[in-house]
């Protein structure tokens, strides 16, 4: 959905495809798009891996948390 939580990790052509959260036609057309559109399904699955690998590794998130709560201590 093109919300701010979503739009911070998914880049609309990008790393996914982003529709109006309100409108069914809209997402409907989007995972329409995908089934007809296989490379751009897997261009879009790996963009979105790679996002995901890069920005969101389990043990990088977990030391970023932990030094804000340092952060708020100190």
């Amino acid at each position: 959905s093109a919300t701010p939580p979503v739009e911070e990790v998914v880049r609309d052509g990008e790393n996914g495809l982003l529709a109006n959260f309100r409108s069914p036609r809209q997402i409907a057309d989007q995972v329409e798009c995908l089934l007809e559109d296989r490379q751009l399904a897997e261009r879009l699955g790996k963009s979105a891996r790679e996002t995901i690998l890069e920005g969101y590794e389990k043990e990088a998130c977990l030391r970023a948390q932990a030094n804000l709560m340092y952060s708020q201590i100190r």
